[in-house]
């Protein structure tokens, strides 16, 4: 199973994202509530993935998904976010990463991180 990064400022995503991903018998490597927390964590731990809001403070997560794969450039990334244009739709895809739109379920979340 996979080890997760979960970086989100709402603190009860962050809980509840880590409740599906171990329900599913995933770890929960660590959670970070901005995009900076996320980077830096990120180059501590060195997940198998990294599922991260596109709305943080300091870094959004368009920025620290560029900068983890600055770190990384194999890493596998998931953009999560409740405001989901096109453009920004895009942008995460151009990075490799997978985009969920929340609200999503443990359905959606884990064939993401698959």
């Amino acid at each position: 199973m996979a080890r997760v990064l979960v970086a989100d400022d709402a603190a009860i995503v962050r809980l509840v994202t880590g409740q599906m991903l171990e329900a599913a018998g995933h770890e929960l490597a660590g959670d970070a509530c901005t995009g900076t927390e996320a980077i830096r964590l990120y180059d501590r731990l060195r997940p198998d993935v990294a599922v991260l809001d596109l709305n943080m403070p300091e870094v959004d997560g368009l920025s620290a998904a560029g900068a983890i794969r600055q770190l990384d450039p194999n890493a596998k990334l998931v953009l999560m976010s409740v405001l989901l244009t096109s453009s920004r739709r895009k942008r995460a895809e151009a990075l490799g990463a997978r985009v969920l739109e929340k609200p999503f379920g443990a359905d959606e979340l884990l064939r993401a991180i698959a």
